[in-house]
C-alpha cells in the first residue's frame, strides 16, 4: 500500500473561493456550436435514435466536438471539473433533451449503467421517497445529501428545470481535502488508504455479494503517480451495520467523518446552483459533490429535473483494481444489470 506523503500541488487542488474568482473552468457555447448541436439533434430525432443507444458516431459534432475534447482534457489533467453554459432548452421535449445530452457526453467517453435496470441516461428528480431507506438512492429524493463520488471517470449533470428553492450543488476538491488531512490528521491516512466495505443496495451480482463489496474499497489510492479518491459516507456507514462488517472503530469513524466535514467548509467548497441549459462535468476521481435539500414546485411539469450520466473516458488515469471495482462487477463497471424486474 503506497501512500502519498506530500501535498498535491497541481491544478486539481483548488478551493471554492479561488474558483469563484476564476471563471476559466466555465465554458460558454458559441452560436456556431449551438447551431451545430441543434442540427445534429434534429438529424438524430429524424433517425429515431433513443437516448440509451446514442453513440459518438451517431451524433457527429464538427464544431462543438473539438471543444468537448478540450474540456475532457482539462477535467482529467486540470482542475477536474467544468461548467458548460448555453445548451438549448426551449422548444424541446425532455425526450429530445435526453437524446441531445446523450450525444454531447458521448464525445467525452463511453456511458456506463447507473442502476440494475441498465439505465445509461437517468433522470434526477424527487419521487417522494425517503432517503432513510437503505435501498433508496438520494437522487430520487429532495433530501440533503452528503459529499460523495459517483461511478465512472466522469459524472455529468444537465439541468432541465430548477426547484422552487434550494438544491445547490456543493463541490470540493478531494485533493485539497487530502492536503488538509496530510497536514492536520496524518494519523488517519492508513485507514483512508485501507478503505471500507460499501453497501451496494442490491447493486452487486446475485448471491453473497449483492449488497456489500467483497473487498475494502480505498478512499484514497495512490497508483502510478496519481492520487485518486472514492468516497460515499452513507454507503460506508450502511455497510458497517451489516453482520460481520462492522461496527467501525473510533479511528475508522473519524476517518470517514473527516472528509465530509472538510468538504463542507466555506473556505474549501464551491457552491453551484445549476440553471436550465447548464451542464456540470465532474471528475469522480478528484472531486466530491453534494446537493442541498430543496423545495419543489407542485406541478409535475415544473418539478426539478436534471439528466445524469456516468462516463468512462479513454484518457482516464489507471486505477488500482480494488479501488476501481466498487460494485463487484469488475474494474470501472456500474451495478449488475438484472433487467426491468429489478428493484
Amino acid at each position: 500500500m503506497e501512500m502519498l506523503l506530500q501535498p498535491v500541488d497541481d491544478a486539481s487542488a483548488w478551493t471554492g473561493p479561488n474558483l469563484a474568482q476564476d471563471e476559466s473552468w466555465i465554458y460558454h457555447l458559441t452560436s456556431a456550436e449551438v447551431r451545430d448541436l441543434e442540427a445534429t439533434l434534429r438529424k438524430a430525432i429524424k433517425e429515431g435514435l433513443e437516448p440509451d443507444l446514442v453513440r459518438r458516431e451517431d451524433f457527429e459534432l464538427s464544431v462543438l466536438g473539438p471543444t468537448l475534447s478540450r474540456i475532457g482534457q482539462q477535467i482529467e489533467f486540470g482542475r477536474g471539473l467544468a461548467l458548460v453554459r448555453g445548451l438549448p432548452i426551449q422548444g424541446h421535449t425532455v425526450e429530445a433533451l435526453e437524446i441531445m445530452f446523450a450525444g454531447v457526453v458521448s464525445h467525452l467517453g463511453k456511458l456506463i449503467v447507473q442502476n440494475t435496470r441498465g439505465t445509461l441516461i437517468d433522470r434526477v428528480t424527487d419521487l417522494g421517497l425517503s432517503y432513510d431507506g437503505v435501498t433508496v438512492r438520494g437522487y430520487t429524493t429532495n433530501a440533503k445529501l452528503t459529499p460523495h463520488c459517483d461511478s465512472g471517470d466522469l459524472a455529468a449533470l444537465y439541468c432541465v428545470r430548477q426547484a422552487k428553492s434550494g438544491g445547490v450543488n456543493n463541490l470540493a476538491s478531494a485533493m485539497t481535502i487530502y492536503n488538509e488531512i496530510l497536514k492536520y490528521h496524518p494519523e488517519l491516512l492508513e485507514a483512508l488508504y485501507l478503505g471500507f466495505h460499501y453497501h451496494l443496495r442490491g447493486g452487486g451480482p446475485p448471491g453473497e455479494w449483492a449488497n456489500v463489496t467483497r473487498h475494502r474499497v480505498p478512499i484514497y489510492s495512490y497508483f502510478k503517480g496519481r492520487l485518486s479518491c472514492r468516497y460515499n459516507k452513507n454507503m460506508i456507514c450502511k455497510a458497517a451495520e451489516l453482520p460481520n462488517f462492522g461496527p467501525l472503530t473510533d479511528e475508522e469513524q473519524r476517518a470517514v467523518d473527516i472528509l465530509a466535514e472538510i468538504a463542507m467548509r466555506p473556505e474549501i467548497r464551491l457552491d453551484v446552483l445549476l440553471v436550465p441549459g447548464e451542464l456540470l462535468l465532474l471528475n469522480n476521481n478528484s472531486v466530491l459533490h453534494n446537493r442541498e435539500s430543496f423545495i419543489d414546485h407542485s406541478e409535475p411539469d415544473r418539478k426539478r429535473l436534471l439528466l445524469r450520466a456516468w462516463i468512462h473516458t479513454p484518457i482516464a488515469r489507471e486505477l488500482e483494481d480494488k479501488f476501481a471495482d466498487h460494485y463487484n462487477t469488475g474494474a470501472g463497471q456500474g451495478p449488475h444489470v438484472y433487467g426491468d424486474s429489478a428493484e
